[in-house]
């Protein structure tokens, strides 16, 4: 279950990812009343980034929590003495974190860490490639119709087609 939740919410910070990277893309005009329109577009980017960040960060800090717990538990062992039943039992404790490190799985196969982060990176960074390759700049400027704005920030999006704007 837990591990259920961890994928769907890092799903939906992809998508909401490539949302306001389409948006600030499509953007024709940064400056004048369309920096409004920056504004709200890349702070809730920088924010969805930032939460992806924490959530790989958890994860990393999760393996290293581990692999520090193995360590002193190997030491613990090493410290007690062969063939005590604490050095047993220590050593069935080893062998068990290291069959099975404590990490946060995603459906069981990959684990969340900043591996994971680098990984969802990439993919933005694909998205924008594509975007800058085979999506034409805006759906207004091969629009020969002339429209009226249906918002006071539509110009920032295309060229205007009203005056009055």
């Amino acid at each position: 279950m837990f591990s259920g939740r961890v994928h769907m919410r890092l799903v939906g910070l992809l998508v909401q990812s490539l949302s306001y990277l389409f948006i600030f893309w499509s953007l024709n005009e940064y400056g004048g009343d369309c920096g409004e329109v920056v504004v709200v577009t890349v702070l809730p980017l920088a924010e969805v980034m930032g939460r992806t960040y924490y959530y790989c960060w958890m994860g990393q800090s999760v393996i290293c929590a581990g692999e520090g717990l193995l360590a002193a538990v190997r030491e613990a062992a090493y410290e007690v003495g062969l063939g005590t039943p604490t050095h047993d039992v220590l050593s069935e404790l080893a062998n068990r974190l290291e069959a099975t490190p404590p990490s946060i799985k995603i459906w069981g196969m990959g684990s969340v860490s900043a591996r994971t982060h680098v990984k969802l990176s990439g993919v933005l960074m694909t998205y924008v490639v594509v975007l800058l390759q085979f999506c034409e700049r805006s759906a207004y400027a091969s629009n020969t119709k002339q429209y009226e704005a249906a918002t006071p920030y539509d110009h920032c999006f295309g060229p205007s087609n009203n005056n009055s704007v």
